[in-house]
Order: structure tokens, then C-alpha cells, then sequence
């Protein structure tokens, strides 16, 4: 069997609602799912400038909704 080599990945928007450790947060869904978001690999706190009740766009892996990682670029404004 051939393994894909597709890289799938969901994009949305979420609220940092708790730190859990280092550069990890829980996260909320507008929708209201919970999940533990990361952030980007190579990247500090202090270059993503993330805080506690700030707007961030996760990428989700169809496989596994309980885990994403937080992407550079803020949710835009509408």
C-alpha cells in the first residue's frame, strides 16, 4: 500500500483560553470544542506575541481534533 503523501490539514479560528506548559494553551472553537494548541515550531511566545484571550488560527489535523498548532498569521477582522 502506498502511503499518501498528502499533507491534510484543517484551518480555524479558536480563543487561547488557558496556558497549560511552555508555549501550550487550551484552546476554544467558536463552536465551543476545547483543544490543546501548541505553538508553531522554531517560535517563541514573545515572537508570536500570544496571550490569554487572543484570537489565533489553528491548523487541525483531520486524524486527531484534540491537538493543533497555532499559525503565525491572526484570524482576520470582518
Amino acid at each position: 500500500m502506498k502511503k499518501s503523501t498528502k499533507n491534510e490539514e484543517i484551518i480555524l479560528d479558536a480563543t487561547l483560553e488557558f496556558a497549560v506548559e511552555c508555549a501550550t494553551f487550551q484552546a476554544r472553537l467558536d463552536n465551543g470544542h476545547r483543544l490543546v494548541a501548541f505553538a508553531a515550531p522554531k517560535k517563541t511566545l514573545q515572537e508570536l506575541g500570544l496571550q490569554l484571550g487572543d484570537r489565533v488560527r489553528l491548523a487541525l489535523s483531520p486524524y486527531d481534533m484534540s491537538k493543533a498548532v497555532i499559525l503565525e498569521d491572526p484570524p482576520q477582522e470582518i
